[in-house]
């Protein structure tokens, strides 16, 4: 999908920092190291005490319900792994950096509930299908509505009117994209792409509204899609969505989920969001 001028307009009105921080670039440098190991990579997440804390929070939450308690940044990396201590770590730095926006109307609290649930669901879904790597799916699921935080920064009047407008049958990324001819997901999108995420991620979740748009990466459109519909129609925290979102039925299909198992998925989920919110301290 063509991103639309005013995305980085928009961005440049950010009032906080959009660059990964220092402490972020060298995890992923340790990661990235062809001599890189545990030790070393826990030393550079431990180089940073309120990452570090966060990280060994999210390893011990329901996210992953190890039997033991992992104590230790180097045990965290060995038991999860180095690609995926990699995107915790990004998870932490996102959070760090987003600190205090707000959407009007919504609490931080509500706002980060709907994103871990979002990423927590796409993750389960991908392990399902047994991806090799299912944390690039919750990372993919917790930024799908990163956007509306961006424009509550840059344009909190127009968003306010926005929310205003997201009533009866006008969905808030129509409202958006009627006022500023674009809609957060293709902010979010412009952030993920900046933090050098994966073009199959970037356009899954540019596409979250409409996934039969986004081509070659059929089954991530769909899997991001899904899980943000259902998290909104159970009403797992909130994006700002009042309404439902329509579920596009060919993506569903893609997805080949068992429909039995949606609802105790939906259940555990609602509880891993809670306890993630806890856990790092949101409020």
């Amino acid at each position: 999908m063509p991103e639309h001028p005013g995305v980085q307009q928009l961005l440049e009105r950010v009032r906080s920092p959009l660059s990964l921080p220092d402490s972020f670039v060298r995890v992923d440098a340790a990661v990235r190291s062809p001599v890189a190991n545990a030790r070393r990579i826990a030393e550079a997440i431990s180089m940073d005490q309120a990452m570090a804390a966060r990280v060994l929070r999210m390893a011990n939450s329901p996210l992953y319900g190890f039997s033991s308690r992992i104590d230790t940044i180097e045990r965290a990396v060995t038991v999860i792994g180095t690609r995926q201590i990699r995107d915790l770590a990004l998870a932490s730095t996102v959070l760090s950096m987003c600190n205090g926006m707000l959407l009007p109307g919504v609490t931080s609290a509500a706002f980060w509930t709907h994103s871990f649930a979002v990423g927590s669901l796409s993750r389960m879904f991908a392990a399902v299908r047994r991806d090799p790597n299912p944390e690039r799916y919750f990372l993919a699921g917790l930024l799908t509505t990163i956007g509306r935080l961006m424009l509550a920064q840059a344009s909190p009047q127009l968003l306010e009117e926005c929310m205003q407008a997201n009533t009866n049958s006008v969905l808030l990324h129509e409202a958006e994209e009627h006022r500023l001819g674009f809609h957060q997901a293709e902010v979010s999108a412009a952030l993920m792409r900046r933090w050098l995420f994966p073009d199959m991620l970037v356009h899954s979740v540019a596409g979250q509204y409409q996934p039969a748009l986004i081509h070659g990466n059929p089954m991530d459109a769909a899997l991001i899609h899904c899980c943000s519909v259902m998290v909104t129609a159970v009403r797992i925290g909130c994006s700002g969505e009042k309404l439902a979102l329509p579920l596009d039925e060919a993506a569903w299909d893609l997805l080949n989920a068992d429909i039995a198992m949606v609802d105790p998925m939906l259940i555990e989920v609602a509880a891993t969001a809670e306890s993630l919110c806890v856990a790092m301290e949101v409020s």
